[in-house]
């Protein structure tokens, strides 16, 4: 749909307007003259964002991403291509586009809002996106990614390594202290006994308050779950005497009925008896008839609470049974993983320490120095809707959008050998 030209109310001109129009007239060969806020030379591209301002018309002005192709989305002149424009051309186009909807005078601005990120991988030590900034270059970025990651083919690697391994190890042997631990818990829980545990004397080697600090929260845990079985226990125990005292009431309550309808039966035989000797009216033996078949009701009545009270009672004892064998069900596989793990680690740790025994033996030789540390740089940057690998240095130019990657190599005793 068309836009409608914008009219302004008519005004006697004034000197002081002429020579503004006069100004604007000389200024650009268009009605509407054209403002470059950035007055770099920068081409935007894609992943751009523009912040567009025209004066006097918020409808026209906004934020306004560059898409893959280099278009953008501008309302008032559909797509528009920016790709490879700076933004003062951007402007002008802008300017030359919107001429028949605008005032004389009316001001069209183009600034870079946000450039494209560019990303940074390989060695370095926070690879990742960062913000662009005019004028970066590949050390630049480098630095911003937390600079390049810190060799590890040193003449005191061979040491580092050994260091390591003896906190793995370190480490691996208090996880198995701790799954032992735990191991003793469940068995405890299992067997119904209470749960201690004391530091081995011949462990002294590994870290005594960290052995201390597990076996505290396995003693924690037992007594906890041992709380919350014996809280549902009691819970369902307190249910189970309730029921109980609510059978007994009705076992007696029936028993009253069984010897009221006793009573009642023999007033019905005799007040029958009575009737056939016309010595009473009917309507008496109706009212004793009536009254037994009203007990006969209330004892059914009780005895099928009774039936319920009862399978209420059976339910509280399979509750019980169930409360028990799931937790002794947890508790078998949680030692079946336990012992897993514990076969697991053996494992580890046999390897670990055959590792230590060889950095122990190469510690006596002398390592091999790295003599080189070279890096290349690869830039990626899409060129005519091609990604293009770029052979770059330390020094070239980054561009918004671009992925540079660095690679370390070492020369170790004449052999070259990647860090990844």
């Amino acid at each position: 749909m068309p836009l409608s030209p914008f009219s302004a109310p008519r005004r006697r001109p004034t000197r002081a307007r002429l020579a503004l129009l006069l100004l604007a007239g000389l200024a650009s060969a268009h009605p509407v003259a054209a403002i470059a806020q950035d007055t770099q030379a920068y081409k935007v591209g894609p992943g751009d964002t523009l912040a567009i301002t025209v004066a006097g018309q918020e409808g026209f002005s906004g934020k306004f991403s560059i898409g893959p192709d280099g278009s953008i989305n501008y309302p008032p002149l559909g797509d528009l291509r920016v790709a490879k424009l700076t933004p003062g051309e951007i402007a002008d186009r802008i300017g030359q586009g919107l001429s028949q909807y605008l005032q004389a005078g009316s001001g069209v601005r183009v600034a870079i809002e946000e450039y494209a990120p560019v990303f940074v991988i390989g060695d370095v030590d926070r690879p990742g996106q960062y913000q662009y900034r005019p004028g970066m270059i590949a050390l630049e970025l480098v630095a911003v990614g937390g600079g390049m990651r810190r060799a590890q083919f040193t003449s005191e690697n061979g040491t580092l390594q050994m260091i390591q391994t003896e906190q793995d190890y370190a480490d691996l042997k208090l996880q198995q202290f701790a799954l032992q631990v735990r191991k003793a818990r469940i068995a405890a829980e299992m067997a119904g006994t209470e749960f201690n545990y004391a530091i081995p004397d011949h462990d002294g080697l590994l870290d005594r308050p960290a052995m201390q600090r597990a076996i505290d929260a396995e003693t924690t845990r037992f007594r906890t779950r041992r709380d919350v079985l014996q809280s549902q226990e009691k819970a369902l125990m307190d249910q189970r005497a309730s029921y109980d005292s609510e059978i007994a009431a009705l076992e007696q309550s029936i028993k009253l009925y069984d010897e009221e309808m006793a009573l009642i039966a023999e007033d019905v035989a005799a007040t029958r008896t009575l009737a056939d000797q016309k010595l009473v009216v009917q309507s008496r033996l109706r009212e004793v008839q009536r009254s037994y078949s009203a007990a006969q009701r209330d004892e059914l009545e009780h005895r099928s609470f009774l039936a319920r009270a009862r399978q209420n009672q059976l339910d509280i004892v399979q509750r019980l049974v169930e409360l028990h064998n799931r937790r002794a069900d947890e508790n078998a596989s949680t030692l079946r993983d336990i012992d897993l793990e514990l076969s697991r680690n053996g494992q580890k740790l046999a390897s670990l320490l055959s590792t230590l025994t060889e950095l122990k033996r190469q510690a006596d030789t002398s390592a091999a120095a790295v003599t080189t540390v070279t890096a290349s740089y690869t830039i990626t940057r899409v060129v005519d809707g091609q990604h293009q690998q770029i052979v770059a240095d330390e020094q070239a130019a980054i561009e918004p959008g671009d992925i540079l990657r660095i690679d370390q190599k070492l020369t170790v005793s004449g052999t070259r050998v990647s860090l990844n």
